[in-house]
């Protein structure tokens, strides 16, 4: 050695307990430490200390866990009469963030920042809960940066663009002006608005597909029996039906039915009593069929743009009280 003196090897069994100069006798699993305050070895269970050892005594002298190969680490709760759980608590009024998960992988593919999955048979109430119990919660969850999907579930989803795709129902309780609008411009002149602000709202519109060919059906949604439908154009502008289309119109059933049809080509066909009270400018025929019973009851005015007049009687009578040519 660097004494001068050599060394000497230490035969098994040569170190008695004896002269350890220990305060106690040892147990199974003990393992000897040295007591600085009287200069004497006692034997303790490994990582005791006398109990002056604690996490926070652990966390003094580092803060960093650094696992090995194929070495995760797992915090058990057992099944126990008082249930365990794992708290994560701050105190510090200026934290940026109170739990931190990040990845630093610079290739591959990590699965999950946070994964919450149920094993068992038991019932997992909530994966995730945020509660405001007291204070203030600004965002309950908040998003930054890019993503493909904000949420991905079976019947759902929510893409970083905005768009939602269900395939569930949609239903929604609001009683405000606004209570769904869709636009460009958000609630300023929007595209599509429902308005469910009116106290004791119990009316509104209904819209029925059918298969290809079947048409599209309005409705009125009342809790009263019979109802109204109403269709309003915006300040002086007319109301427009068919106004693209190639077919006619029809109202209350129809020509031939209960009611009138108005053709692709314009002409009008009514079943019933036509009465006028303002005056009527024809610049072509007005013309009861023969197989119809039909009523034209003028108060006013009718201008006919033709060259001749013809009444023809078929089967009912006709009943002229004053005819002004020109």
């Amino acid at each position: 050695s660097s004494t001068g003196l050599g060394s000497t090897a230490i035969g098994a069994d040569k170190v008695t307990e004896a002269m350890l100069k220990a305060v106690d006798a040892a147990a199974d699993e003990e393992c000897l430490t040295y007591e600085s305050t009287a200069g004497d070895f006692e034997w303790q269970s490994c990582g005791g200390g006398g109990g002056s050892e604690s996490l926070q005594d652990a966390y003094g002298f580092g803060n960093t866990i650094t696992t090995v190969d194929n070495t995760n680490i797992a915090f058990v709760f057992p099944d126990v009469a008082s249930p365990t759980s794992f708290t994560i608590e701050n105190d510090d009024k200026e934290a940026l963030n109170i739990q931190y998960i990040f990845s630093k992988a610079t290739s591959g593919t990590v699965g999950n920042g946070l994964l919450v999955e149920n094993t068992d048979a038991g019932t997992l109430t909530n994966g995730i809960q945020i509660t405001e119990t007291a204070g203030a919660i600004t965002n309950g969850l908040k998003f930054t940066g890019t993503f493909t999907d904000l949420i991905s579930a079976p019947n759902i989803s929510i893409n970083n663009a905005g768009d939602i795709l269900t395939n569930g129902k949609v239903v929604a309780t609001s009683s405000d002006a606004n209570a769904l609008t869709i636009g460009q411009n958000g609630t300023t002149n929007p595209a599509f608005n429902v308005d469910a602000s009116t106290a004791s709202s119990a009316t509104g519109l209904k819209i029925t597909s059918a298969a290809g060919g079947g048409g599209v059906a309005l409705s009125t949604i009342s809790s009263a029996a019979d109802d109204y439908l109403y269709i309003d154009s915006k300040g002086t502008r007319p109301i427009v039906i068919g106004g693209t289309s190639t077919g006619g119109v029809t109202f209350a059933g129809g020509f031939s039915s209960t009611g009138c049809t108005i053709s692709d080509a314009g002409n009008l066909s009514c079943d019933g009593t036509e009465t006028i009270s303002g005056a009527i400018a024809a610049n072509g025929g007005i013309t009861s069929a023969e197989s119809h019973s039909t009523t034209l009851q003028i108060h006013s005015e009718l201008t006919l743009s033709v060259e001749q007049l013809m009444l023809q009687q078929i089967s009912s009578q006709i009943s002229v009280t004053q005819v002004q040519t020109s």
